[in-house]
């Protein structure tokens, strides 16, 4: 019995990065209005640490971690369920 490859095939890859772009635009476009907001998520997406975003954004800890906060609170308000296709 052969057992199947585990590892996802070509047409999976082109499904899964295009739902990926699709979340981030999304997601992105909850901060249009808040451009140190998007930058935190774009910076959090490509795994910046905590103090490179506040450098990049020039937020003390005290601002950085609000935004954190204001961030999450517009993620679960626009997706209570979890992202839905």
């Amino acid at each position: 019995m052969a057992v199947p490859d585990p590892a996802p095939n070509a047409e999976a890859l082109i499904v899964s990065e295009e739902d990926a772009t699709r979340i981030r635009r999304a997601i992105l476009a909850l901060f249009d209005d808040d451009p140190q907001a998007r930058d935190i998520v774009e910076g959090t997406k490509e795994e910046m640490t905590a103090e490179e975003l506040r450098d990049l954004t020039g937020l003390s800890q005290t601002a950085y971690n609000s935004k954190r906060r204001l961030i999450r609170r517009r993620i679960d308000n626009a997706f209570p369920q979890g992202w839905k296709p």
